[in-house]
């Protein structure tokens, strides 16, 4: 019968006809990349992946390749709070113009390029604060947290990537209901994919008792969405608009170094009394608006706190929803102005091009850098491709140090004994020009060399990596860690 032979010819050419429509979807998806007009390198690491890996190429790029468009993402602004950032950027961009080393501390005046870029890429307002308190590890950072969340009188306000019912996230979560029964403001906000496992019951057990829960870019199946590249990385937390903290720390018990005594985990945060924490509240608050469609913008939840002249800050976020990647900006400003030395801390070491080239730049003209990295990343793919960057930066005469008493998760970057950050971004291209992130910068010589002073202490349980040693790694070594950088822009 005819049909018999249209049936068996089809199945003969059913591979011509998969062959001719896969070579057309990767001509698509390749002209889609084209004209999104990427970074070239970003681009071209796509594209290899597409043409090397046949289907799984093309499947990874829908998932987590797209790029959404800022306005689809975050049209989501308060105005009224936007004005008021806007105006008061606009006037301190006018009075640093005028700032001399006469009118402030001679090293701070030197940062004053810093400040400029920040209020003009982020609209990063200064504030001076009353206290700035930089905490070390988990087990500080979870009993502040206890105590600020008890003083509580009006609300609290919690963002973390993280969010596990443990033993610290279910004491905390108690502290929480019993703040909430008391009429306190309780919302919080968790990432969807780095708190994927969210007990059901405790968001009832939330509900139940007042408690406003959020999940940012809800995904049903982290794996089969391409929502899952764009994460909220972001670790803050502000009590009454008063007290506000950020830094690397998420609501779990592995990131307390006392929990568990086979894997110490390093780790910063930081608690701010002051103006900042307006900052703060200020990106929750536009967060707030993207999760619930609730503005809550309003007076009652900022607090002006009479300025000293001391810890003055910046805080920036960057994210898919800002124009310029503010924290990278940061990041390349602070290593290419440093005069004497600049300290980074990372867990994640795969710089994008600007900052890899500012670093080695900055170290052959004399300058001391030193980076901070685990020995034992906890991805074997972030190990690999950090390690294709170590060979050059030792030959530019970057120190590459390695953290040997547990993993180094710490964000921190100090620079000449008067500026230093402490956030959520770590040195890769996924926290500097995909995820939102935010991070505090202090423009303060005893905030400075004190968080200098713990890279100091942290180098003590570290093992400086030597050129020679490390030209003799094996060739197979050399060759795995070449092909990983391939796909560093994608991670």
């Amino acid at each position: 019968m005819w049909y018999t032979y249209f049936w068996n010819d089809f199945i003969n050419n059913i591979g011509y006809f998969f062959n001719v429509a896969y070579v057309v979807t990767i001509l698509v998806v390749v002209l889609l990349i084209v004209f999104e007009n990427r970074s070239p390198l970003k681009s071209i690491s796509w594209i290899l992946m597409i043409t090397l890996i046949p289907i799984a190429g093309v499947v990874l790029y829908f998932f987590f390749g797209q790029r959404y468009q800022k306005q689809i993402l975050y049209s989501r602004k308060a105005l009224r709070y936007k004005r008021r950032v806007n105006a008061i950027a606009r006037n301190q961009l006018k009075e640093l113009a005028h700032v001399t080393v006469k009118d402030m501390n001679s090293k701070i005046a030197e940062k004053k390029d810093i400040m400029s870029l920040l209020l003009n890429n982020d609209r990063a307002f200064l504030t001076h604060n009353k206290n700035v308190k930089i905490l070390n590890n988990g087990s500080e950072t979870f009993a502040e947290l206890k105590q600020a969340f008890k003083q509580a009188r009006h609300h609290i306000h919690l963002e973390f990537y993280i969010f596990r019912f443990d033993t610290i996230g279910n004491e905390l979560f108690e502290i929480l209901k019993e703040k909430a029964r008391q009429g306190v403001e309780v919302r919080i906000i968790y990432d969807s994919v780095g708190s994927y496992k969210m007990p059901r019951k405790k968001k009832k057990e939330a509900r139940e008792h007042g408690i406003r829960l959020r999940s940012f870019q809800k995904v049903i199946f982290p794996l089969l969405s391409s929502k899952v590249n764009y994460r909220n990385h972001r670790k803050l937390a502000v009590i009454d608009g008063k007290i506000g903290f950020t830094g690397g720390i998420n609501i779990a018990d592995r990131y307390n170094e006392k929990h568990n005594p086979d894997l110490y985990w390093r780790d910063t945060f930081v608690k701010i009394e002051g103006n900042a924490a307006n900052a703060l509240q200020a990106i929750f608050i536009d967060d707030w608006f993207y999760v619930s469609k609730e503005n809550i913008y309003n007076d009652v939840y900022f607090f002006e706190e009479k300025e000293s002249q001391n810890n003055l800050t910046q805080i920036i976020s960057s994210g898919p929803d800002s124009g310029w990647h503010a924290i990278s900006q940061f990041y390349f400003s602070a290593i290419t102005s440093s005069k004497n030395y600049v300290y980074i801390a990372s867990p994640y070491f795969i710089p994008n091009d600007e900052i890899s080239f500012a670093l080695k730049a900055a170290a052959l003209r004399g300058i001391d850098v030193r980076i901070l990295i685990p020995k034992h990343s906890d991805t074997f793919i972030s190990r690999w491709s950090t390690e294709s960057y170590i060979g050059e930066m030792l030959k530019a005469g970057v120190k590459i140090y390695r953290y040997t008493k547990g993993f180094m998760h710490s964000k921190v970057v100090v620079s000449d004994d008067v500026m230093c950050s402490i956030g959520s971004a770590n040195l890769d291209y996924r926290s500097l020009e995909t995820n939102f992130e935010i991070s505090a910068v202090f423009y303060d010589e005893r905030i400075a060399k004190e968080a200098a002073q713990h890279f100091m202490n942290d180098l003590k349980q570290s093992e400086l990596v030597k050129i020679d040693e490390w030209k003799k790694r094996p060739i197979y070594k050399k060759f795995t860690t070449s092909f990983a950088r391939l796909f560093a822009p994608l991670m």
